[in-house]
């Protein structure tokens, strides 16, 4: 869930392109370039809790593209973890397929004050 800077009800995204440094979201209600938010992932490698910026927008596919900020430790290897079962999916379309190939999905993200 994405939450608008103001606070209320958020909404569901999806993202799209994922990295150790930010991601890719597309989502109805995208947080306004320059404003912070938290992601939330559900993975085989446990919950990863990101602040982030939005630091970009493309109008015509609706995806936003978020920058990761203040990651601990704990939280980069978690998130580097992912992306390395992420990118081993995509390289080998015939392994079985695991929750990390879809943690990705649906996130949820909180303004930051």
């Amino acid at each position: 869930m994405v939450h608008p800077p103001a606070g209320g009800v958020g909404s569901p995204a999806v993202v799209h392109v994922l990295s150790t440094l930010g991601c890719a979201v597309e989502c109805e209600k995208p947080p306004v370039v320059g404003k912070k938010c938290e992601l939330y992932f559900d993975s085989d490698f446990g919950q990863i809790g990101v602040e982030a910026q939005a630091v970009s927008q493309d109008p015509a596919s609706g995806r936003i593209g978020l920058k990761f900020h203040s990651l601990d430790k704990d939280m980069a290897q978690r998130l580097s973890d992912l992306c390395a079962a992420l990118q081993y999916q995509e390289a080998n379309p015939a392994a079985p397929e695991t929750e990390a190939a879809h943690a990705a999905g649906p996130v949820a993200a909180a303004p930051v004050p």
